[in-house]
């Protein structure tokens, strides 16, 4: 049996609530696109490759977004909440270990973040945190 993207992300968003990490933004965790029209901190998960086999392999994002602060008539990064999110984010997407049970099978989830990198929201004053997770899951 393999996990699906919906499964996979399904864990990401359980482990990311019992770590905290919703709390410490003004919007909210989700598991789909985010709302085009938020203007608070918001944490996406989206799955960017899936494969099968007995280690199934998965690459995810986890983006934080952060509105920008004005500055006279320009936006700027908000380095007093990026700071303690990106923290956060890293000490708990850097390396761990998940016992996701389903259908009466425990799979043994590994994960490991790839890098973490600051972006700016295309169209708005916004940046995000990305954090690239790599993630093996053992079928078998």
């Amino acid at each position: 049996m393999i996990l699906t993207e919906l499964d996979i992300t399904d864990v990401f968003y359980n482990y990311i609530k019992s770590k905290g990490l919703d709390e410490m933004v003004s919007g909210s965790l989700y598991r789909t696109p985010r709302p085009i029209n938020s203007m608070l901190e918001d944490i996406v998960i989206s799955v960017l490759t899936s494969g099968n086999g007995q280690i199934q392999p998965f690459v995810l994002n986890i983006n934080i977004y952060v509105p920008d602060i004005r500055r006279g008539k320009e936006f700027i990064l908000n380095e007093e909440r990026l700071a303690p999110l990106m923290r956060k984010g890293a000490d708990i997407l850097s390396h761990g270990r998940i016992a996701y049970p389903l259908d009466g099978t425990e799979f043994d989830i590994i994960f490991d973040l790839e890098s973490q990198k600051i972006y700016e929201v295309n169209g708005a004053d916004f940046h995000a945190i990305n954090h690239r997770v790599r993630v093996n899951v053992c079928t078998e």
